[in-house]
């Protein structure tokens, strides 16, 4: 019987499948200071990370991130930026995304805007106001007990006025192209947070608005989906933001427009989170995160500058189907086989083989040995 008429599952023998465990780590595509993500072990349970029941706590009180108008890891419950920064977080995925002066990409055209598909949009070189400047973004995803939560936030080169910021959460794999165009398109269920606050740190709106396509309630496009405000003003809030009120210092190399280096002016350090299910909303996979500065609070307002990086909520798996010549058990660069099917199952009862219940998750044929299975929960 020819190899390729052999099935082969991720439960066979140690000595003819290995599986090995592929971080899913991608570079932002716009000068990141690192992208990290990480899923649950799957050998043949595949762990997820899915929308549940809403729940009733803010997101600002799930105790899995500070938002408390700093970057700092304090001595209270949660994560903080620094931990991002520093790669130290527990995130399921994160993402920081340097994008300080002198870099002078920014969207361009008046086909940049929220309400219009990405392949609308236009990027060039140049520069935008100085309080529109993005200096550094970044965004973290927290499971939840089974919810997935993100938390967002950016800071910008001066505070000399008010701001309008938005943050995209993609399912695609967002990119530039060398002609000024985006690579990518807008998918249904990609989730769009806008929000206005003042150069002294006050948060006055916060909107959250879901990529419908057509039909929606807001432009066509889209349909608005929630309102938020300041954190901790709103017991039970699926959506917050909060600003620094005063200087506070920055965990990374920050140098503002005026003031001290390395440290943050009263309204130049913005952060926020979301709770996708309490919102009954699901990025799936995930795939890719945008922070942008806007003209005004229109949802059809001209974008100005932007920081774009990877955000893939989901893990890749290779498995690997070699001839254990020498019996040991264990791959010691033997020969590769080519054209074995590989399934991927869930094990539902966690009793390590394939039963009636176990759901198929993936399947693919070995090319030299190597089996993919990629963007899995």
């Amino acid at each position: 019987m020819r190899p390729g008429d052999l099935e082969a599952t991720l439960q066979a023998r140690l000595q003819t499948a290995r599986i090995q465990r592929r971080d899913a780590r991608a570079m932002a595509r716009k000068r990141p200071h690192g992208v990290r993500s990480a899923f649950g072990a799957l050998v043949i349970a595949a762990s997820a990370v899915v929308v549940g029941a809403a729940i009733t706590v803010g997101v600002h009180d799930l105790d899995l991130f500070e938002l408390d108008r700093n970057a700092v890891n304090d001595a209270v419950a949660g994560e903080d930026w620094d931990d991002v920064f520093n790669g130290t977080d527990t995130a399921v995925a994160s993402t920081f995304v340097e994008d300080a002066p002198p870099d002078s990409t920014i969207f361009t055209t008046g086909g940049s805007k929220d309400d219009l598909d990405v392949s609308s949009w236009m990027h060039t070189a140049g520069n935008v106001p100085d309080k529109d400047e993005i200096t550094n973004a970044y965004a973290a995803a927290y499971d939840d007990g089974g919810n997935l939560v993100i938390y967002f936030g950016l800071d910008r080169f001066a505070n000399n006025g008010d701001a309008q910021v938005g943050f995209w959460f993609f399912q695609d794999d967002i990119g530039l192209n060398a002609d000024g165009t985006f690579d990518g398109v807008h998918q249904v269920g990609d989730v769009l947070v806008l929000s206005h606050f003042t150069n002294g740190g006050s948060i006055s709106n916060i909107e959250v608005y879901q990529w419908v396509g057509s039909g929606g309630d807001t432009n066509g496009t889209l349909n608005h989906e929630a309102t938020g405000a300041e954190c901790g003003l709103a017991a039970g809030d699926g959506v917050c933001a909060i600003v620094n009120t005063g200087n506070t210092p920055s965990p990374w190399p920050y140098d503002p427009k005026s003031g001290a280096n390395n440290i943050f002016p009263s309204g130049s350090f913005y952060e926020g989170g979301l709770d996708l299910a309490s919102l009954g909303l699901d990025l799936g996979c995930g795939g890719s995160f945008l922070a942008e500065t806007r003209s005004s609070t229109s949802i059809s307002a001209q974008l100005k500058d932007f920081a774009l990086g990877s955000f893939d909520l989901c893990g890749d798996i290779t498995a690997v189907k070699y001839l254990d010549v020498n019996g040991n058990g264990a791959d010691d660069d033997e020969p590769r086989l080519t054209g074995w099917t590989m399934n991927l199952y869930e094990d539902e009862n966690g009793n390590g083989i394939v039963d009636a219940e176990d759901d198929l998750l993936d399947s693919g044929v070995t090319h030299r040995g190597d089996g993919w299975f990629g963007h899995l929960l």
